[in-house]
C-alpha cells in the first residue's frame, strides 16, 4: 500500500513517473447488483435482478431498520444501468479513466434464475438464462482493447443453503469460458 500512495502522490502532487512495471495495468471491480440497475431504457424486470439474495435483502425495511442511519433507502431504479450501459462503461474506463482492465462480476442469479440444486450436465445448461449469457456473451465482446476482463461469480445463498459452494465463495471463471470473443490475456 505505501508504495501505491507513493506513486500516487509522485504522479498527482509531482508529475513524475510511477515506479510500475511497463505492462501494469490499472483498472476497476464491479459488483453486478450495485452497478446493473437503473437502466435508462430497459424495462425493470429486465434490469433489475429481483432473484439475486441481495435484492431480497435491501428491499426488506425490517431487516434494515437498524442500519436506517447507513442506508439511504434510494430505489434500485437509481443505479447507473450497467446492466444496459456496459459499452459507455467500458470505453469511459479506457478513454476517460485510462484504465487498462475491468473485473466483471457476473450474477449467479440471473445465469441460473431457479435452483441448481441437483442439475448436471445438459440439464444445467438448459436451467441457464440465455438472455444472461447473451448480456455477459456482449459484455465481453464489447470491452475495448487493452481493457481485460477477469470475472468472477459470487455464490447464490440458495445453493450455498443445499450444499453447493461455501457461504462468501468466489469461483474463479477466466473469460474465455464465457465468450468466443475473450481476449487471450483475459483467460
Amino acid at each position: 500500500m505505501r508504495a501505491l500512495g507513493s506513486a500516487i502522490l509522485c504522479t498527482v502532487a509531482f508529475g513524475c513517473a510511477p515506479p510500475f512495471p511497463e505492462r501494469f495495468l490499472f483498472g476497476a471491480a464491479t459488483a453486478g447488483f450495485q452497478v446493473d440497475p437503473g437502466c435508462p431504457t430497459l424495462p425493470a424486470e429486465r434490469c433489475v435482478d429481483t432473484r439475486s439474495d441481495w435484492y431480497q435483502w435491501v428491499t426488506s425495511s425490517a431487516q434494515l431498520q437498524d442500519l436506517a442511519p447507513l442506508i439511504s433507502f434510494e430505489p434500485l431504479a437509481r443505479g447507473p444501468g450497467h446492466w444496459e450501459l456496459y459499452e459507455q462503461d467500458f470505453t469511459k474506463a479506457k478513454d476517460e479513466l485510462g484504465l487498462g482492465a475491468v473485473r466483471l462480476s457476473l450474477e449467479w442469479s440471473r445465469i441460473f434464475p431457479t435452483s441448481t440444486d441437483g442439475l448436471e450436465g445438459d440439464a444445467l445448461a438448459q436451467a441457464a438464462s440465455q438472455d444472461a449469457l447473451a448480456t455477459y456473451r456482449a459484455m465481453f465482446a464489447a470491452r475495448r482493447s487493452p481493457l481485460r476482463n477477469p470475472s468472477h461469480v459470487a455464490t447464490w445463498a440458495h445453493d450455498v443453503a443445499h450444499g453447493v459452494g461455501l457461504p462468501h465463495q468466489q469461483v474463479q471463471v477466466p473469460a474465455a469460458h464465457l465468450s468466443r470473443h475473450a481476449h487471450p490475456a483475459a483467460a
